[in-house]
């Protein structure tokens, strides 16, 4: 019993010391993986016999190069198919943050996209080029 006593007393007073530490001045890292899209579903559409398939995952990462300025970098893939039907698309990133509150930030991202779309019933696939810009509030 004292011994799980002593291990919520240091989970809870190593978890208190992690929160007072700063997470945005300078030097500090940021790496942020998220899965965007996943599903493996039946082929129940009458397009094709095989299943569909979507998956898709994106990794952001930077720097804070100055107290609460984090410069990022990112890249992200998505694959969607099933049979001779396809949309995947392949991103790539940069962009800065300011934290305000620690934890609330305005952002902007420039970014390139490109996607490959080929429907169901076509004979080619289509490629589009896409370049974006984007403004964030979050936190």
């Amino acid at each position: 019993m004292k011994k799980h006593i002593f291990i919520l007393m240091f989970l809870a007073l190593s978890s208190y010391i992690m929160a007072q530490l700063p997470q945005t001045e300078r030097g500090r890292w940021k790496f942020d993986p998220q899965i965007t899209a996943f599903n493996v579903g039946g082929s129940d559409n009458g397009h094709g016999k095989n299943n569909k398939f979507k998956m898709g995952l994106a990794f952001n990462g930077g720097s804070f190069v100055y107290d609460n300025l984090l410069l990022n970098i990112g890249i992200g893939f998505q694959v969607d198919k099933q049979d001779s039907y396809k949309n995947n698309n392949l991103q790539f990133s940069a962009g800065m943050k300011y934290y305000i509150l620690s934890r609330l930030f305005l952002g902007g991202e420039f970014g390139y996209e490109r996607k490959w779309y080929r429907d169901y019933d076509a004979s080619y696939t289509r490629k589009n080029n896409y370049v974006f810009f984007a403004a964030d509030l979050g936190y």
